[in-house]
């Protein structure tokens, strides 16, 4: 269908929308493929979270394009915010604890065969 091959495929997501980041000031723009869109933002994982109705909506023949004017400190803002969502989901992540172990010197179970194993080894003594 796609004239891409198999690792090429793996490196983008389902969705092709784009979004632009058009920096007044500097008369610059950054074009990324986004990860996710939703009610409130468009978000490029790692590099931009986006109010969504501060956005312009186009479609192309490859998908939506979101355009972001912006002057350079909302496009500082918008990186921090992204920064700050990745390192929020690291965290959460980094954060698992398993469920402790039961201590087996307070299992009654354990004593019970090891005291059992211990009166058979008697009984086979003499």
């Amino acid at each position: 269908m796609f004239n891409r091959n198999k690792k090429e495929e793996e490196n983008f997501l389902d969705l092709d929308d784009r979004l632009i980041i058009w920096n007044e000031e500097n008369l610059s723009c950054d074009i990324h493929y986004v990860t996710e869109v939703n009610v409130e933002s468009v978000i490029v994982a790692g590099r931009a979270v986006v109010p969504k109705k501060m956005c312009n909506v186009a479609t192309s023949s490859e998908g939506r394009v979101y355009m972001y004017q912006a002057p350079a400190v909302a496009i500082q803002h918008i990186e921090t915010l992204a920064k700050l969502e990745q390192s929020i989901v690291l965290q959460s992540i980094t954060n698992y604890k398993p469920e402790p172990k039961e201590n087996p010197n307070l299992d009654m179970k354990f004593w019970a065969l090891a005291g059992l194993l211990f009166v058979a080894i008697i009984a086979a003594a003499f």
